[in-house]
């Protein structure tokens, strides 16, 4: 069975906490290593990056999460007023921002056996990759997935041939490691994107407007990639989804306005979309390709939580540009904004405020302090005092059918 919280909004919005209480329980282990997402030679210039694994504390409860350098208990207490992150026993790791999250673990013996004196039972990763896998192998404990089937549900190149296979819309697209095809491409007056079959925006991800064939072919090293017609669009509306490993059923919790950065960066989200009620037969169609992507995920036998990004081209042509599974951006403010209201109808928006000035205890004294009351709640603001970085969800009475 596939729920969309449009036709099922009530359901989700009951649902959702008890299938959290699932996943989440006191015998799991919960790494939610954003660092993994990111190049090596990239980490230590972004060193408040590691404040980013805290934004899945609003989610969670009775159970355990691994931190680098903990956590503000002023900040946990706040969370913990609105009944949210219960009973959360975090373990604190000292952190290394040359590093990310999972190898700090693996090179510290006495933490390694700490862990596993535990006795958990299961680890739910934010992503899966070779080092999270040894981790879990040398912990002796099971994962919620694999990093085959994390690769390949995160494939951009196998997600375009399903679609393909079933005669669903794609952007114009060709996918080459011929150096003459590449070169072609980039010298043609329409806008492009060369694209790894793998990798997150920031990475692995070029443009023959913003980039030079050398930069292109100094990062590509002869590898085959996408390339792909640009839609110039600054937002790309985004489905959010999660598969109950227990029952497989899918549910479609949140669809939003990913706003991007030159048609390809993530700058922010916002909650509905705005094409949901301006463009409904375009919705229709987006609920309909979406369902049919859950079952090509379901059959990689994907499950948890993963979005999907969609274009919309000028003359309302839908297609469906690539899967992140795994939490993205979207999905910690979405489940959020559900569980303080317990309604999937709010209107929210999710954004990084850069050079913010003040304490910690300001800023949560100026957020709500209320469950179910509207304005600023304080998604990520461990990086205030120090990096001057807070990522905040706003909310707004506003329902869907208001709009």
């Amino acid at each position: 069975m596939i729920y969309n919280h449009i036709q099922h909004s009530d359901y989700i919005a009951s649902a959702l906490p008890g299938i959290l209480d699932t996943m989440f329980t006191t015998d799991t282990l919960v790494l939610c290593d954003t660092r993994l997402l990111i190049k090596h030679d990239v980490l230590p210039h972004i060193p408040y990056v590691q404040y980013y694994d805290q934004r899945v504390l609003p989610i969670i409860k009775n159970t355990t999460l691994i931190l680098a350098d903990g956590l503000d208990s002023r900040i946990l207490s706040y969370f913990q007023s609105f009944g949210l992150c219960e009973n959360v026993d975090i373990i604190d790791v000292p952190n290394n921002p040359e590093h990310t999250l999972t190898e700090i673990i693996l090179w510290d013996s006495n933490l390694i056996e700490k862990i596993r004196a535990r006795k958990f039972k299961k680890i739910v990763p934010l992503f899966v990759d070779s080092s999270v896998e040894k981790l879990a192998e040398i912990l002796g404990i099971q994962l919620i997935s694999s990093k085959e089937i994390v690769t390949r549900a995160n494939n951009k190149l196998e997600l375009k041939k399903y679609l393909l296979s079933v005669s669903l819309p794609t952007v114009e697209w060709t996918y080459t490691d011929s150096l003459s095809i590449i070169s072609d491409y980039f010298s043609r007056t329409e806008h492009y994107f060369f694209k790894s079959p793998l990798w997150v925006s920031w990475y692995g991800f070029w443009s023959n407007k913003n980039n030079s064939l050398d930069q292109i072919l100094s990062q590509y090293e002869g590898k085959e990639i996408i390339i792909e017609r640009v839609i110039e669009k600054i937002w790309s509306p985004s489905i959010q989804f999660f598969i109950d490993p227990l029952t497989w059923d899918g549910y479609i919790f949140a669809f939003t306005d990913q706003i991007l950065e030159n048609w390809q960066h993530y700058l922010w989200n916002s909650s509905p979309s705005s094409f949901l009620l301006s463009h409904p037969n375009i919705i229709d169609n987006i609920i309909e390709q979406s369902e049919c992507i859950i079952e090509y995920i379901k059959s990689i036998w994907y499950v948890w939580f993963w979005w999907i990004d969609f274009m919309i081209d000028g003359q309302g042509y839908v297609y469906a540009t690539e899967v992140n599974a795994r939490f993205t951006g979207a999905t910690y403010p979405a489940i959020t904004s559900i569980l303080l209201h317990k309604s999937v109808d709010v209107s929210w928006q999710y954004m990084t405020h850069e050079g913010q000035l003040g304490t910690i205890p300001e800023y949560l004294e100026r957020s709500i302090q209320f469950q179910g009351e509207y304005w600023v709640f304080p998604l990520c603001i461990w990086p205030l005092e120090s990096y001057w970085k807070v990522q905040i969800l706003e909310m707004f009475p506003k329902l869907i059918d208001e709009l």
